[in-house]
């Protein structure tokens, strides 16, 4: 007589459970950094989880691909470049992908009113200036920002805004001789 397992639906779950933990530590079809980038030591001043980010830059979606990693609920991929690689990977649901070149203030307030960002990572290249001009109620209604500058004027009118408006800039970090990274946060109700 054979000796035969019987499985309950909650031994199935469990099982699961445990594969999927499994898979989201040691996926190996993660998308690599743009350039080679080290995200955890490029962007990983805050906590991601249940978050909703706003990616500007987004690359090809290894950005996006991290923030998921890390916990966030949703990431509208902001790109314009590399749109149609970003496009081919996102799923529409957890991933969102939006072709758009960032110019105007408008850009800002349509992105921000749209989708209710947590969290906005803005990486793209010179393009944070529009950002100055744009209603400061919208700007404000972010709880949490990570901006990469490519200017010490950039970076200098960047921080003094984001203060003006309310902000901490708890931490900014130089990863070159006109590059920073700002990081800014303040509480906020929505």
């Amino acid at each position: 007589m054979e000796n035969k397992k019987v499985y309950n639906s909650r031994m199935i779950k469990k099982y699961f459970q445990k594969i999927n933990k499994f898979i989201k530590r040691h996926n190996p079809f993660r998308l690599k950094p743009y350039l080679g980038e080290d995200y955890e030591d490029h962007w990983n001043f805050t906590d991601f989880k249940n978050k909703v980010i706003l990616d500007l830059g987004a690359d090809y979606g290894s950005t996006a691909d991290w923030f998921l990693s890390k916990g966030a609920t949703k990431v509208v991929a902001v790109e314009s470049l590399n749109f149609p690689e970003l496009a081919a990977w996102a799923d529409g649901v957890k991933v969102i992908p939006v072709n758009l070149l960032i110019q105007t203030p408008a850009d800002y307030e349509r992105l921000i009113t749209e989708y209710h960002p947590d969290v906005a990572k803005i990486d793209i290249e010179g393009w944070e200036r529009p950002m100055l001009e744009a209603d400061p109620l919208l700007i404000g209604s972010v709880k949490e920002y990570m901006i990469e500058t490519h200017s010490k004027e950039l970076f200098n009118l960047l921080t003094s805004f984001l203060t003006k408006l309310g902000y901490q800039v708890t931490h900014s970090r130089e990863l070159g001789p006109e590059t920073d990274v700002i990081f800014a946060s303040r509480n906020t109700t929505r």
